[in-house]
């Protein structure tokens, strides 16, 4: 079936029959340049090459029209512990713009939901961002 629907499409007559070794030969040769002619010289146009900011710019574009939001169900002393992994980046003076400000909102949202609960363990996790309620060496 490809073959006659190839053969009609070059203009040929499908049941053209081959009438010898060479006709034969010389059909593959054809058929073989222009696959090859295709596949070893493709069109042309030039991709300009992506820095990462971009890649991963359109990657992020990519993401946030599929999946606009990611829920994590984290147990509480997960949440505790990037709590205090995020209080201690937050508080190197090189750690500013949007993703510390990203970082301090997930740290509050984590202590009010820890307070809504427990009002002391709230007060407790505010301490993390303050230098002297730091345990001594």
């Amino acid at each position: 079936m490809a073959r006659k629907y190839n053969a009609r499409a070059r203009g040929e007559e499908a049941t053209t029959p081959i009438k010898s070794e060479d006709e034969a030969d010389k059909r593959l040769a054809e058929g073989l340049t222009r696959f090859f002619r295709d596949v070893l010289n493709p069109p042309q146009h030039q991709e300009k090459q992506m820095t990462n900011e971009e890649a991963f710019a359109e990657g992020m574009k990519k993401l946030v029209v599929k999946h606009p939001f990611l829920r994590l169900d984290l147990d509480w002393e997960a949440a505790m512990m990037i709590v205090g992994c995020l209080q201690l980046a937050l508080r190197h003076p090189g750690n500013v713009g949007p993703s510390s400000e990203v970082a301090r909102a997930f740290c509050d949202n984590v202590i009010r939901a820890a307070e809504s609960v427990e009002p002391q363990l709230g007060e407790l996790m505010r301490m993390g961002f303050d230098p002297q309620h730091d345990v001594p060496r």
